[in-house]
C-alpha cells in the first residue's frame, strides 16, 4: 500500500502524498461473502504462490475493470497520480524510468503519455525563462598597447605586441525534457477514476481490520525477502 498523497490504494505513485481510504471501510451496498473456514494445519499446507497469484488476478483485475470505464489502463492511472502528487516535477523520461518496474503488460509508456497529452489531461509545465548569458571574462578583453586609432607598436626590445586572449567558449545548454502538470480536465478524470478505484479498494477490505492487513503484508514481505526479492515499500 502506497503512502503517497495522490497514490490511490494498491497502485504506486509519487512518495510525497496520501489520500488512501481507511482499510476497514465497508461499503453499504456490499455484503461480505462467506469464506469456508479451515483448520490452521490445513491452511499451513497451502501453496503461497497459488493464493498470491489468485489475489493479484482478482484485485488487479477489478481495479483495471473500474479504470476501463474511464478508458484508462493502470499505467494511465499511475501517471495521473504521480503528476497530481507532484505537479511540474515529473518529465516523460523520469516517469518511464519510475513506472516501468511496476508494469507486467509490456506497456508502451510513450504511447500512454501521448494519449493523455492528446486528451488534454496532461500538459507541459510552463518553462522558466533562460538564464542571462554570463558576463565576459576580464581575461578575454584584448590588451591596449597603443593609443586608439594608431598602429600597434612592437613591445620592448622588438618583441611583437601581445595577442588578445581567446574568448572562452560557452557550453550549450543541455536539452531538458519538460515536466508535466494535470489540466482541469485531467484532474476531473483522475477524480472520477479515484472514486471508482476507491470503491474497489473498500470492497477488497470488507471484514479485514487494519491490523490484519498489515500482518498479511508483513508475512508476504518476509517471504519475498527470504527468496532474495525486493521487500521494501515501492
Amino acid at each position: 500500500m502506497s503512502t503517497d498523497s495522490h497514490a490511490t490504494h494498491d497502485l504506486p505513485a509519487d512518495a510525497s502524498s496520501a489520500e488512501v481510504a481507511p482499510l476497514n471501510v465497508t461499503p453499504t451496498e456490499v455484503t461480505p461473502r462467506e469464506v469456508t473456514p479451515y483448520p490452521d494445519e490445513v491452511l499451513a499446507r497451502q501453496p503461497a504462490g497459488y493464493w498470491t497469484g489468485e489475489a493479484y488476478r482478482t484485485i488487479v483485475g477489478r481495479i483495471r475493470a473500474e479504470l476501463a470505464v474511464e478508458d484508462l489502463t493502470q499505467p494511465h492511472w499511475w501517471i495521473l497520480n504521480h503528476v497530481a502528487g507532484s505537479p511540474a516535477r515529473w518529465s516523460r523520461p523520469d516517469l518511464i524510468r519510475r513506472l516501468t518496474r511496476f508494469d507486467d503488460q509490456n506497456t508502451d509508456f510513450d504511447a500512454v503519455l501521448d494519449d493523455l497529452l492528446t486528451r488534454g489531461w496532461l500538459a507541459p509545465s510552463p518553462s522558466p525563462p533562460p538564464p542571462p548569458p554570463p558576463p565576459p571574462s576580464p581575461s578575454s578583453a584584448p590588451e591596449q598597447t597603443t593609443a586608439p586609432g594608431s598602429e600597434p607598436t612592437q613591445g620592448p626590445k622588438g618583441t611583437p605586441p601581445p595577442e588578445a586572449a581567446p574568448r572562452p567558449e560557452v557550453a550549450p545548454r543541455p536539452e531538458v525534457a519538460p515536466t508535466l502538470v494535470l489540466t482541469t480536465a485531467g484532474e476531473a478524470g483522475r477524480a472520477r477514476a479515484a472514486e471508482r478505484a476507491g470503491r474497489a479498494h473498500a470492497q477488497t477490505h470488507v471484514g479485514i481490520t487494519s491490523e490484519q492487513y498489515a500482518a498479511t503484508l508483513t508475512v508476504l514481505r518476509r517471504m519475498i525477502a527470504n527468496l532474495g526479492g525486493n521487500a521494501e515499500l515501492p
